[in-house]
């Protein structure tokens, strides 16, 4: 009897480690209980149901044949389960990566949202400025307004009161014309009297002439009226000459303080239009004063609205980074579940599989004896030298979109490889590809259902023209550079498809050329 713990030293550790993986996602991640409680309870028994027996040393082993079967028949219960997990853990690693991508969008956006909000937000506050300081200005030009148009009112009764001044003063000049005119009348009638003087005084020196000495004082008395008559008669002229002046000048008097008088009320009238236009601008000022108090108040509104907005996008950026961080811990922690259940795989297989990934393992290790026998035989026959099989100075092809590459074995691998892997798809309805790959993750060769021409379509070409690509992601990158004998990875496209990839290492003359890639979908899907 020997100790199963030296026999087979994984034995003990996979009970531990599925029983503990089993429990964390049952506890962390809410697992149904029809995929948890099964597995816990078979793991949980395993020791019963095996030919396990506890002992104060450890786990040791009955070695009846009966029982190594009954192991391998756990084994393969242990396969079936742990690569049920891994199938829940790659899921939940999608939804989490998924999660992690919208979470830093959220991020980003509530981010932006928030320098937004911040930009709106001084915006705001400078618009309840300016219009604060827009609602003291109309009421200030408001008052001005009133003002002048009280101005404009006192101007136009000044005005109203000189055209009324005006028609007096027309008035007068009007009365001193006819006195005027009456003047020259009377003037005249002087005249005339002052003439009919001088004719009689005339008559009466020429009869005291006659009379001799006797008329000599009545002559003196007639010279001297004559004289009178005479300065009399210059007299009304020299009045008349004014009168007339003087009617003349009232005349252009009158008619300018008539002119005056039209103009001052032209003036009036104009005045008051102005008046009344002021009136209606210091009425639609004292209504704008109020429409531009209230936008005022509102961009006051907006602007106080406008930071608790950005208060509150703040704190959504600070949860959606909270989430972002739990969100990259719930895909770590799924990654480390894969990792264990990974690691599980490799140990089981030392026993067995369960029946549909044993099939694949077998299915990939043949694959990998044809090409290795393959490499080696060209390899001897000098079809192709060590330093073009194995050569990884990639060279990128100019243009190409995806990114595709050359190597020096290029032309070889799609001679010989196209033989050996086409056939692989037809072994299991399940397979969607089998395809040698480096270490780096560069495929030479694809299927030929991944292996078209390229078309210009990104999309079509991502998806269909896959051969000479580098695919250096976690799953690519691994399948070609381990060395353990298979690694069974499983995980989710770009598309949510959950997909088991199970490598095996391909050897050449002793020399670690890559691995052999058998890509397939969950039984559940098969």
């Amino acid at each position: 009897m020997r100790s199963a713990f030296v026999r087979y030293p994984w034995s003990c550790l996979i009970h531990a480690l599925a029983l503990a993986g089993l429990m964390l996602l049952y506890l962390q991640f809410q697992l149904p209980w029809y995929v948890s409680l099964p597995s816990y309870l078979l793991l949980a028994l395993w020791p019963w149901l095996g030919p396990w027996q506890r002992h104060e040393e450890g786990c040791v082993e009955t070695p009846v044949p009966a029982e190594e079967g009954a192991l391998q028949q756990l084994s393969r219960s242990l396969s079936q389960s742990t690569s049920r997990n891994a199938l829940a853990a790659a899921e939940l690693a999608f939804i989490a990566q998924q999660l992690a991508v919208r979470s830093q969008q959220q991020v980003q956006q509530a981010s932006e949202a928030s320098g937004v909000a911040d930009l709106l937000s001084q915006s705001g506050l400078l618009q309840a400025d300016n219009a604060a300081t827009a609602a003291r200005q109309v009421e200030q030009v408001s008052l001005q307004s009133d003002a002048a148009r009280q101005l404009l009112q006192q101007a136009s009764q000044s005005m109203q009161h000189l055209a009324s001044q005006s028609g007096q003063s027309e008035g007068l000049i009007g009365e001193l014309t006819e006195r005027s005119g009456q003047i020259r009348e009377l003037t005249a009638r002087i005249g005339a009297i002052a003439s009919q003087t001088n004719l009689l005084a005339l008559n009466a020196a020429i009869e005291a002439a006659r009379a001799g000495d006797l008329g000599r004082g009545f002559a003196v008395v007639a010279d001297e009226v004559r004289s009178l008559a005479g300065h009399t008669s210059a007299a009304s002229a020299e009045v008349a000459r004014m009168s007339a002046a003087i009617s003349e000048q009232s005349a252009a008097v009158a008619a300018h303080i008539q002119a005056q008088g039209s103009a001052l009320s032209q003036a009036a009238q104009e005045v008051g239009v102005a008046s009344q236009q002021l009136l209606e601008i210091a009425e639609h000022g004292q209504a704008l004063q109020g429409e531009v108090a209230g936008i005022a108040q509102a961009s006051a509104d907006s602007q106080r609205r406008l930071q608790q907005q950005g208060e509150n996008l703040r704190l959504l950026r600070e949860d959606s980074t909270a989430s972002r961080t739990q969100i990259s811990q719930l895909a770590e922690a799924a990654q480390r579940l894969l990792d264990a259940a990974e690691q599980s795989s490799e140990q089981l297989a030392a026993v067995a599989l369960d029946d549909y990934h044993q099939g694949m393992l077998e299915l990939a290790e043949q694959a990998a004896r044809a090409i290795a026998t393959r490499f080696e035989a060209d390899l001897a026959s000098g079809r192709i030298s060590a330093a073009e099989l194995f050569d990884r100075q990639l060279q990128a092809i100019p243009g190409s979109q995806p990114a595709r590459f050359h190597s020096r074995f290029d032309a070889y691998t799609d001679e010989v490889l196209p033989a050996l892997q086409e056939p692989l798809l037809d072994r299991h309805p399940a397979l969607v590809y089998a395809i040698a790959t480096t270490p780096e993750g560069y495929v030479p060769t694809h299927n030929q259902a991944f292996a078209q021409p390229p078309t210009g379509d990104l999309a079509q070409d991502m998806l269909r023209c896959r051969s000479k690509r580098l695919f250096n992601d976690r799953t690519g990158r691994r399948c070609g550079s381990h060395q353990q004998r298979l690694l069974l990875q499983t995980y989710s496209r770009d598309t949510g498809e959950l997909m088991h990839d199970l490598s095996v290492p391909l050897w050449v003359n002793g020399r670690h050329w890559g691995g052999v890639r058998l890509g397939y979908r969950p039984q559940s899907a098969g």
